[in-house]
């Protein structure tokens, strides 16, 4: 009697994990094979079950009214076109109200002429730069242009059919006697005008520096400890793994020498607790895979806080404002890579970590557990 055992346990590692030194490297991206390990000091949580959708009704096509005769009644091109300008059109603001300054100082008949200003500035429509045009005085500090002196006396304005956009500038309108009774220009806000923001602090001058992370964590001291205590500790899980898989073995041929002298239910009995240590092994050391993998992102979660703070501290040292990672330089001259001064930093202010005890599941350790072991000075 055979019993089908599990294939054998991968205990293969994230991508990332593989290459020299195989460790988080601060503005590069992870790709784990599995789901990522959870952050230090917080629970794991489990992915939602999927939620399935009935599928929706299908919808009808609706189909147009149709006459005693069954058929759609036609709308030629005209009714059609006559719908469309019977429709409401939105209503069309008048121009801005003029400060009492100018209102004053013109009359009906007074000639201007008109410029937009601004991001994106347009004049009212149908309204046109660089043409005469001529004021309707109306209410109190409101004005309307007309196209021509006739139309002005005789109150017909033109009408707008658009807000526009920017600062309406009107030039200093000029009398039937051609006297000028405003000094300057006079502009006004339209009311379609777009609200710029005000206007901050240039940016300074950019002092770059480049570096290169891969080769930093390569170089540095706690890293290369790191790598050393966590190659351990998976050689050793694997050689568990390898230990717990000879045991199913055996297992599983004594139960093939013993299955003439067993009778069905005593053989059931043994497949299931051949099953039942399958699957527990393979649970513990699923467990165990996990511990050694946040234990490392624990123990480089504590080089990248402390790389930031080298970092930024060797960039002011040289007067840099902006750091890049060598990679995204197509060329540099090397007095701007300051990858070398920043591993003699780290290598000097943090030369171990600590590194959550084996066996230990690190989310059991308290949240401000693994705080460097040395400042930054």
């Amino acid at each position: 009697m055979l019993v089908a055992l599990p294939a054998a346990l991968a205990l293969s590692q994230p991508a990332a994990a593989q290459d020299a030194p195989g460790w988080f490297v601060p503005g590069t991206q992870q790709q784990p094979d599995a789901a990522p390990p959870p952050a230090h000091g917080r629970q794991r949580a489990t992915a939602p079950a999927p939620v399935s959708m009935a599928p929706l009704p299908p919808v009808e096509d609706e189909q147009p009214a149709a006459d005693q005769g069954g058929q759609a009644d036609p709308v030629t091109d005209a009714e059609l076109q006559q719908k469309l300008a019977n429709l409401p059109q939105p209503p069309v603001p008048p121009l801005p109200p003029i400060i009492a300054a100018f209102y004053s100082a013109t009359d009906t008949g007074d000639a201007v002429k008109l410029a937009a200003s601004g991001l994106e500035a347009a004049l009212p429509a149908p309204l046109a730069a660089d043409t005469i045009y001529f004021i309707i005085k109306r209410g109190e500090n409101e004005v309307g242009l007309a196209a021509s002196a006739a139309d002005a006396t005789a109150g017909t304005a033109i009408t707008l059919t658009g807000a526009g956009t920017g600062t309406l500038k009107i030039t200093a309108p000029v009398a039937h006697n051609g006297q000028v009774n405003l000094s300057s220009d006079f502009s006004v806000k339209l009311p379609g005008t777009l609200k710029l923001l005000p206007g901050g602090a240039a940016p300074p001058a950019g002092i770059m520096g480049v570096l290169g992370v891969p080769d930093i964590m390569r170089a540095s001291s706690a890293a290369q400890a790191v790598d050393k205590v966590i190659g351990a500790r998976k050689e050793k899980l694997q050689l568990e793994a390898q230990r717990a898989e000879a045991n199913w073995r055996e297992i599983q041929q004594s139960l093939q020498s013993d299955a003439g002298h067993l009778t069905r239910d005593q053989a059931l009995v043994r497949e299931r607790g051949l099953q039942d240590r399958v699957r527990t092994d393979r649970r513990q050391l699923q467990e165990r895979q996990r511990i050694i993998q946040e234990a490392a992102q624990v123990a480089l979660g504590q080089i990248e806080r402390t790389l930031i703070q080298i970092i930024r501290q060797v960039a002011e040292s040289r007067g840099m404002n902006l750091v890049l990672h060598r990679s995204q330089v197509a060329l540099n001259v090397q007095e701007f890579d300051i990858t070398d001064a920043v591993v003699a930093q780290l290598n000097k202010a943090l030369p171990t970590v600590q590194i959550p005890p084996d066996n230990v599941d690190p989310a059991t350790l308290p949240k401000d557990w693994g705080t460097p072991v040395a400042a930054v000075k």
